[in-house]
Formats: structure tokens, C-alpha cells, sequence
């Protein structure tokens, strides 16, 4: 690659990711503009925490999200491969965004600060998935519930038609 730029992380310098330079054989380094460089410990570190969150997050998911399913579909086998399946719609989610947060760049000052607002943004979007998760599982919930209720209104009045002017039901046809 003759007169490009790239990204290149050597461990053997300062721990930290720079900006190459390359221009008819010439390498230039230099710390990525736009605020302060983030080491490669550092950067684990963040990626580790907002995976420890997103699994905790997604595990109280798939735990109370179950009951609820089998109320619903009346289930059990339906609503553990359903839960199984939104905890993993869940992290598949999380995880990307979280990707993409990890290499964006913040314009605070500081390691501690860039840290910080990372985070804060981490534990947004988690909330938000988490909120989403819980909303579609109620929203299942009631549908389920408005359908039977249909259901009973239904039979109830097939139940009154069925009865003559004096109120005793009539007995099937055998």
C-alpha cells in the first residue's frame, strides 16, 4: 500500500493503537487524532465489562422471560425454544452495537473520561434492548390474553343462543 493510511497496533511500543502512514516506504506514527488514545488493556478492559453486562442482562432475560412465555403459549417446550431464541435475537443485538461502540472515538478529555462516557452509552443501549425484550414479551402476553377472552365471549354467546325463552339450556343433539 504505497501512499495510504491504516491502523496498526504494535505491542512492542507503547501499548497503544496509531495511525500509519505509509508513503514510498517512509512509516510515520503517530497517536490518533480526535482525543486521547486508548491502550489495548484498556480497551479489553471495556469490551470484558460490556460483555459481563450484556450476559448478566441477557441471563435475567432468558430466566424471567420464561414463566411468562409458558403463560402465554401454555407451553413449556414453546416457551423455552421461543425465550432461548429472543436471548439470542437479545445478545446477537447488544453484542453488535457494543462492537461498534468499542472503536468509535469520543471527543472527551481523558482516558478515564472516554471510559466512562463508553460506558454510559453501554449501559443506554443495554437498557434499551432490555426494555424492547420486555415490551414485546408483554405485548405477546396481552395478545394472547385478548384472544381468549375472545374466545370465552364466543362460546358465552353461543351458550345464550342456544338457551330458550325460559333460560334452561338446551341439551346437544346425540
Amino acid at each position: 500500500m504505497t501512499n495510504g493510511v491504516g491502523i496498526r497496533h504494535d505491542p512492542a511500543h507503547d501499548g497503544r493503537v496509531h495511525r500509519v502512514q505509509v508513503a514510498d516506504s517512509a512509516v510515520e506514527q503517530t497517536p490518533i487524532a480526535g482525543g486521547p488514545t486508548v491502550t489495548t488493556g484498556q480497551y479489553l478492559v471495556f469490551l470484558v465489562v460490556a460483555l459481563a453486562l450484556t450476559v448478566a442482562v441477557g441471563r435475567v432475560l432468558f430466566l424471567s422471560g420464561e414463566p411468562f412465555l409458558e403463560e402465554v403459549f401454555q407451553s413449556k417446550e414453546t416457551a423455552r425454544s421461543l425465550n432461548l431464541l429472543l436471548t439470542v435475537l437479545f445478545h446477537l443485538l447488544t453484542l453488535g452495537v457494543l462492537a461498534i461502540i468499542s472503536t468509535i472515538e469520543v471527543p472527551v478529555e481523558g482516558v478515564l473520561q472516554t471510559m466512562v462516557t463508553k460506558f454510559g452509552v453501554v449501559l443506554v443501549i443495554v437498557g434499551i434492548a432490555y426494555g424492547v425484550s420486555m415490551l414485546v414479551l408483554f405485548r405477546v402476553r396481552e395478545r394472547r390474553r385478548a384472544a381468549v377472552t375472545a374466545e370465552n365471549v364466543q362460546v358465552r354467546i353461543a351458550e345464550q343462543r342456544s338457551r330458550p325463552a325460559g333460560g334452561e339450556p338446551v341439551p346437544p343433539p346425540n
